[in-house]
């Protein structure tokens, strides 16, 4: 199904992965402007910045101390623009292959 449906009704999202390769999830739930809390796995950093999002702890308490966070407004929310990561994510793949 069409995950903006959900995302669009929620408050917060969070993501308390392992490991993820490139989470979509977290641009998806950026895109709908959704403040993010996450675990922290090693791609995360690549899609959420501290504008943009809360990374914890990848364990029980801290994903609690980031639903904390939120409820006490705490997590960063700027405006995610896709565009412009788009076109970062492009040129970083064009230099990792040669191609720039």
């Amino acid at each position: 199904g069409n995950p903006f449906t959900f995302l669009k009704e929620a408050d917060c999202f969070v993501l308390s992965s392992d490991h993820e390769g490139q989470p979509m999830v977290i641009l998806e739930a950026l895109i709908v402007g959704l403040p993010v809390v996450s675990t922290d796995f090693p791609s995360v950093a690549g899609a959420l910045s501290e504008a943009n999002g809360l990374i914890v702890p990848c364990s029980v308490a801290g994903v609690a101390s980031g639903l904390r966070a939120f409820l006490a407004g705490e997590v960063p929310s700027q405006p995610f623009d896709a565009e412009t990561y788009n076109d970062e994510a492009v040129s970083q793949f064009y230099r990792a292959i040669g191609a720039d």
